[in-house]
């Protein structure tokens, strides 16, 4: 997948297109069942618009971070926390690229856990490649579930000044209920990432979805915003799955405003 250039600076929220026109999903199996999968329908494909929240109840707002640590020398940890609001639920990272690290194994591979809710969520990257870094840098991902029934993804990037080469692997994001030790954790996000030292022109984040909801999932692209010069490009695609989502939103209270919720059955 092709990447764009990112520098330290900017990284301008991009929304992502509604899903409650996407039409309705047929009803999950039981918990312990996986979910048939229904024949897929027509593709379609659907570019970032406009916000358009209707949340009809407002919700304090609240975190509950994690601190992952990189080894010795780090200068810094990477974080993932949780953050819910009458707009919806965020789940924000952090990946720190320890520089003497990533520069002596060529790998950025990480785990982090932590609960919110009486939910488990679990982030893994696993990035290798031949990617040269001066200083720690970080990438930094937004994942939002609206209480609109929107979903979408910013990526952005920082400290990238001088960078060679490039990283190639996987970030993926799921959960479980933490009462339940013995439970599997269901995939919420599944990505192929990229990063790319490279010279270019400005560019703007995008977030783009296509597929058939009525199958349980649907593909994305995205890629980080990027202001002129040397930087590196940041771009992750992959897919969602609708089901899980919905069953996870439901879990820690993210209530939908349009009858119907817009992501589907929730378990």
């Amino acid at each position: 997948m092709p990447t764009t250039p990112v520098v330290a600076g900017g990284r301008p929220p991009v929304q992502s297109p509604s899903l409650s026109a996407l039409g309705s999903r047929p009803a999950p199996a039981s918990p312990t069942t996986p979910p048939a999968a229904s024949p897929p329908g027509s593709k379609d494909t659907f570019e970032a618009g406009p916000a358009n929240p209707r949340a009809s109840s407002a919700r304090a707002s609240s975190r509950a971070g994690v601190v992952d640590t990189d080894g010795p020398g780090s200068s810094h940890a990477s974080k993932f926390d949780v953050k819910a609001s009458a707009k919806g639920l965020d789940v924000n990272g952090s990946i720190t690229l320890d520089a003497h690290l990533l520069n002596a194994t060529g790998k950025v591979e990480k785990q982090v856990e932590f609960e919110y809710r009486g939910e488990k969520f679990r982030a893994t990257i696993a990035l290798n490649g031949n990617l040269k870094i001066g200083a720690d840098a970080s990438l930094d991902l937004k994942f939002h579930v609206g209480t609109d029934g929107k979903l979408n993804l910013d990526l952005s990037a920082e400290g990238f000044a001088g960078a060679k080469g490039e990283l190639k692997g996987t970030v993926t994001l799921d959960s479980k209920r933490a009462t339940d030790p013995d439970g599997s954790y269901a995939p919420l996000m599944e990505g192929k990432a990229s990063v790319t030292a490279y010279a270019g022109a400005a560019v703007s984040a995008s977030f783009k979805v296509s597929g058939d909801p009525k199958t349980g999932t649907l593909d994305f692209e995205a890629k980080a915003a990027a202001s002129a010069g040397v930087g590196a490009g940041f771009g992750m695609e992959g897919t969602l799955d609708l089901w899980n989502i919905a069953g996870m939103a439901k879990r820690i209270g993210t209530k939908f405003a349009s009858s119907g919720d817009a992501l589907g059955p929730q378990a």
